[in-house]
């Protein structure tokens, strides 16, 4: 909705504004030509006179004209006097402010480790290996929808990569996605766009794993049931554009895998002291686009 109240000022400035609250000691608003994250306020002493729609009813007379006339105007809404400061908001639109859009949709990149425990009585040279298997890099898509002010559902797809070696001949390239649906909550931070936005999610994580050890080739496979949960900070960079920074830890086992070598394939079930652990934490950084679809 675009701005079209009228606010005069005590200095005598009149500003086309839409209006967003007059409950306690200040006027808050924001101009038609700023950014839709952008909420201003003044003190109720440095306001005189507001008037609801006034920017609305020019609009509509200059538009109503007698037929066959350009010029000539017919009826024109009367309107009211201007309020005053203490009942100008009676009749104001109550608009959604920019940090609670009803859709948003990004992509985000980032480090990510992998959490499960490390075998005791390695030497130093598997520890190091160890460590570069843990260490990887996250990517992933996400979309979401707010059907509350508050509360909305989403979908996410990430995945984990990490490639390790230990010489030559030993080396290690995993790989470990997501593919679920989120539960998500926000709360804002401040009037100028930002807030914390929370989610869990629960999916489809899938496991993979090429090995060369001693140049032979291995490839090891398993499917799980993940969930994971996360909270970001969101930036508003524009009217439809913001950054995020999001830390997430998704968690899994898989009790089962594939094992695949020199043509043939080999089912491994593992017991509960020997389970493959898919757990992992990441920080990320992405960019989101965002709209309103209407009211809520």
């Amino acid at each position: 909705m675009n701005a079209q109240d009228l606010l005069v000022t005590v200095a005598g400035d009149s500003l086309n504004v839409r209006m967003h609250d007059g409950n306690g000691d200040y006027v808050r608003f924001d101009y038609t030509d700023y950014l839709r994250t952008t909420v201003r306020q003044l003190p109720k002493n440095r306001v005189r006179t507001i008037v609801p729609n006034y920017f609305a009813y020019l609009k509509m007379a200059a538009q109503t004209k007698v037929p066959g006339s350009a010029d000539t105007l017919v009826h024109t809404p009367e309107i009211g006097l201007a309020l005053p400061i203490e009942n100008a908001f009676l009749d104001t639109v109550q608009v959604r402010i920019a940090y609670q859009p009803t859709w948003n949709m990004g992509v985000y990149t980032g480090l990510s480790k992998r959490l499960y425990g490390t075998k005791i009585g390695l030497n130093q040279m598997d520890l190091d290996y160890d460590k570069k298997v843990k260490s990887g890099f996250t990517i992933g898509a996400k979309a979401d929808y707010f059907f509350k002010k508050k509360w909305g559902l989403g979908i996410r797809y990430d995945i984990f990569l990490s490639n390790a070696r230990k010489d030559a001949s030993n080396r290690s390239q995993v790989g470990i996605q997501f593919l679920g649906i989120s539960a998500l909550h926000r709360k804002a931070l401040s009037t100028t766009g930002q807030y914390i936005q929370s989610s869990f999610e629960l999916g489809y994580q899938p496991f993979s794993n090429r090995l060369s050890i001693d140049d032979s080739l291995k490839k090891l496979r398993a499917k799980s049931l993940g969930w994971g949960l996360s909270v970001a900070f969101i930036q508003p960079i524009h009217q439809r554009l913001s950054l995020s920074l999001t830390g997430s830890c998704f968690l899994g086992t898989s009790y089962k895998m594939v094992s695949k070598a020199d043509g043939k394939s080999q089912t491994i079930h593992l017991n509960r002291n020997n389970f493959n652990d898919l757990s992992r934490a990441a920080l990320t950084l992405g960019i989101h686009f965002s709209g309103n679809t209407g009211s809520k």
